[in-house]
């Protein structure tokens, strides 16, 4: 409705001056607009509908034509053809020709199919079984010798079927005849007349079922052929034999595009009439209201003017209390505002910047006093003002002669300008290198607590190995009875203490050398069956006394692979323990081991234990992780077991996935990469 003010604020200054009569001219001007749109809309639609008719006519003969060639095409085809030739001509075979004349019809949906001698006289004939065509008589007539005799008196050289619109009884049918010709015009005997030859004759019925398919695409609808004109309502264009004589027409129903214009423009014309006369009628009555309307309209403005004014003072503000530097530049990299922090990091002198300033200039400037560390050449200040134009987003640093680190960064404005924000990051680049600096002396320091716990656990082993020998012979008696049995007891308390310490300094001693970068694989092809079935060797009498069912699964064949098989048995070691340990008597525990479509070795160890809480998964795989207290802890152990396990898969490439819920049981997946597989091997799988 924005054409709406403009026209009742010129209706209401009319009115004012000059009173009614001039309203009401103007609204017997709006009628006699009305009134000629109307004649022209009828013009129009008449027009449109002479135009579509006549396109439909012509696109109706179009169409039948291309059908009349599509089906002389046909018939060519299986006329200019050495086999037809000798079957027809030469040597008639019924068998063959009945053959052709049934494929043909059926497949082409014919109405029938014949094949005459040179004298037309029928020498098969295949007929749809209504009884329209029943015999060669139906096939006779100057319509059909005509198209006949056209085709007979093409030269062998270049044989051409003929085509055309015939009338048989009461039904319509588009005919095609080809002459059967061989497709070597030399092996036409000499002395015989081309007239002589045989025909190949084609009809398709015009039925209302085949010309909607041919004529409904393309909006030609209800098609049918008659012999007189139909209804006045309908389209025709005439069908006529090949001796020019009329057969009948061919009918559609007509389409009045115009005819629908008109009506679709008749009510809206009539409402645009009513609407543009009441519209003059409300113009006189509304004056005042449009008068106060443009009062209120200017009070509006002088509003918007205002707080517009208070927006650029608040945006002032803003901008002047900003820590950074800020400064804003139009699309012609021009100067239009800056805060005081933006003139105090590049020290400008009092005056020195001011509106509509170049970013050129401003830039060196800046060269000349030292802000990019030297001053700039025009190619590098050309550089800067490229990445201006394009508005790069990308921060930028720079570094004063005076030691500051400057960022740079452009944000674009709606105007197609940006803003420049300028950051002293000096302090946090300082504290960056620090935290480098730091973070640099702790990975020392660990390098050396591992190395420290590699070489104690190393000095341990050997006071242990001598406890856990002369224990070993006191519980043996080897030389002679101990005496009391407390004695017996007290030297087996004290071997199987040693061997707790022994394996608790291994897996510290482990962890130490992985972690220390001292701990390397030896590797070699290995059947990873075999170090599933060496590992559950192991723990088979463990398992046993604790009351647990365990089962080897393996599925399919598997290859060898390259791996380090005493860490591989030690990773699984270490799980099936886990296992073992925390599954209560009674429970079960899977071991399998598959490989993936992707070629991947894994092996899964499912328990029905206690299980695990998602929120303990992660400190359990951090060394010296446990999840009970060391007040509250049932099982013993350092925690070290799933943090070697995981680190010795990840130096084969692999992982480690653990899946846990308490109450129901724990999964553990390791997965070692497709890589590691030895190509051309294969490992029948039997547990």
């Amino acid at each position: 409705m924005t054409w709406l003010t403009p026209l009742l604020e010129f209706a209401a200054r009319a009115r004012g001056r000059i009173g009614w009569w001039p309203a009401l001219s103007v609204m017997a001007l709006l009628g006699l607009g009305a009134l000629t749109i109307l004649l022209l809309v009828f013009h129009t639609s008449r027009s449109q509908d002479e135009l579509a008719q006549e396109s439909e006519r012509a696109l109706a003969q179009t169409l039948l034509a291309q059908q009349s060639n599509h089906l002389a095409k046909l018939a060519f085809d299986y006329s200019f053809w050495n086999e037809a030739y000798q079957n027809v001509t030469v040597a008639p075979d019924p068998a063959w020709m009945k053959y052709q004349a049934d494929y043909l019809r059926d497949t082409w949906q014919a109405g029938f199919v014949a094949f005459l001698d040179a004298s037309n006289r029928q020498l098969q004939l295949s007929a749809v079984s209504d009884d329209t065509v029943g015999n060669a008589e139906h096939l006779r007539g100057d319509d059909f010798y005509r198209v006949i005799a056209a085709t007979r008196r093409a030269p062998l050289a270049a044989a051409e079927a003929q085509s055309g619109v015939v009338l048989i009884g009461q039904r319509f049918f588009l005919i095609a005849a080809s002459a059967i010709t061989p497709e070597q015009p030399d092996i036409w005997p000499g002395n015989k007349r081309i007239q002589e030859r045989s025909i190949l004759l084609i009809g398709i019925p015009l039925t209302p079922a085949r010309l909607t398919e041919i004529f409904e695409p393309y909006g030609l609808h209800d098609p049918l052929v008659s012999q007189a004109p139909m209804a006045a309502n309908r389209e025709s264009v005439p069908l006529t034999s090949k001796n020019g004589r009329l057969l009948g027409f061919l009918t559609w129903r007509a389409s009045n595009p115009g005819a629908e214009i008109a009506r679709r423009m008749l009510p809206v014309v009539a409402a645009a009439f009513a609407i543009m006369a009441f519209l003059a009628f409300l113009i006189l009555r509304h004056q005042e209201r449009l008068r106060r309307a443009h009062e209120a309209r200017l009070m509006e403005l002088r509003e918007s003017h205002e707080r517009l004014n208070a927006q650029t003072a608040f945006r002032a503000s803003v901008i002047g209390a900003i820590g950074d530097g800020i400064a804003v530049f139009d699309r012609n990299l021009r100067l239009v505002e800056w805060n005081r922090r933006y003139q105090e990091i590049f020290a400008y002198a009092p005056g020195r910047l001011a509106p509509g300033l170049s970013l050129e200039e401003l830039l060196r400037i800046d060269s000349r006093h030292g802000v990019f560390g030297s001053e700039l050449s025009d190619q590098a200040i050309g550089d800067l003002l490229a990445k201006a134009r394009l508005i790069d987003p990308t921060p930028q640093e720079f570094h004063t002669r005076n030691g500051q680190i400057l960022e740079l960064t452009r944000s674009p404005v709606p105007d197609g300008g940006h803003v420049v924000s300028i950051r002293d990051i000096t302090a946090y680049r300082r504290a960056e290198q620090q935290a480098m600096a730091a973070r640099d002396q702790a990975e020392v320091a660990n390098r050396a607590k591992s190395e420290f716990l590699a070489n104690m656990s190393h000095e341990l082993r050997t006071p242990l190995n001598a406890i856990l020998g002369f224990s070993e012979v006191m519980i043996t008696e080897m030389f002679g009875p101990l005496g009391d049995r407390h004695y017996w007891q007290y030297a087996g308390d004290i071997h199987e203490s040693g061997q707790h310490l022994l394996s608790l300094i291994n897996d510290i001693l482990d962890l130490s050398k992985i972690e220390a970068g001292r701990f390397t694989l030896a590797e070699e092809d290995v059947n990873p069956v075999e170090v599933a079935k060496a590992v559950l060797r192991l723990v088979a009498g463990r398992a046993e006394n604790a009351g647990l069912e365990v089962e080897l699964r393996v599925d399919g064949d598997i290859a060898q692979y390259r791996l380090d098989p005493r860490a591989m048995k030690q990773v699984l070691l270490n799980l099936i323990s886990n296992s073992i340990k925390f599954t209560p008597s009674g429970g079960q525990i899977i071991f399998r081991l598959y490989v993936s479509a992707a070629y991947e070795l894994a092996y899964q160890i499912t328990d029905t234990g206690i299980g695990i809480a998602a929120n303990d998964i992660t400190r359990i795989m951090a060394p010296f992780g446990q999840v009970d207290s060391h007040l509250s802890r049932k099982h013993p152990g350092t925690g070290l077991g799933l943090p070697i396990s995981h680190a010795l898969v990840m130096m084969h490439g692999g992982s480690l996935r653990l899946e846990s819920q308490p109450g129901v049981g724990t999964t553990v997946t390791v997965t070692l990469p497709p890589l590691r597989r030895v190509p051309g091997s294969s490992v029948h799988a039997a547990a």
